[in-house]
């Protein structure tokens, strides 16, 4: 390949939740479930892919959000089982989930996909449109860098 870095953001649930900053952190987020966390998490990676893809895409890092699909993990261990059942007939083998970042991490056609969202399995997807919002991505990095400056 002839970039200089790739940058791979895995994130499964990136049409979940959005993002608690600093000002929600006590009245929302510590309210919220595991399940609700997890997919603001994944949400805060689209987020952060897309903003960094914006800031250091001239500079040679390609940042591509990437989403495994529904694959067979340790995510599900505290899950009924009844759940565990169900799930069992509708998840992807791990080795499965693996084939998008592989793809975002290895194919030569991947330095075009800067910014991009990938979905399973390796194909270029559409992230919700408030994830890609250059306002959503500035507020975001601006958290980030604060929880970072002491170290």
């Amino acid at each position: 390949m002839n970039f200089d870095a790739l940058l791979d953001r895995s994130s499964s649930g990136g049409e979940g939740e959005e993002t608690a900053y600093e000002e929600k952190v006590k009245e929302v987020r510590e309210k919220m479930g595991p399940q609700n966390l997890y997919m603001m998490s994944k949400y805060g990676n689209v987020v952060f892919a897309s903003e960094l893809a914006k800031r250091y895409g001239d500079q040679g890092i390609i940042s591509i959000s990437v989403n495994p699909g529904n694959i067979k993990s340790d995510l599900m261990r505290n899950a009924s089982t009844v759940q565990k059942v169900l799930l069992k007939l509708l998840l992807y083998p791990t080795e499965q989930g693996a084939i998008t970042q592989l793809f975002a991490g290895t194919a030569p056609e991947a330095a075009d996909m800067n910014g991009k969202y990938l979905i399973p399995f390796a194909r270029v997807g559409k992230a919700r449109v408030d994830a890609l919002d250059p306002i959503v991505g500035e507020k975001l990095w601006a958290w980030m860098e604060r929880q970072v400056v002491d170290i």
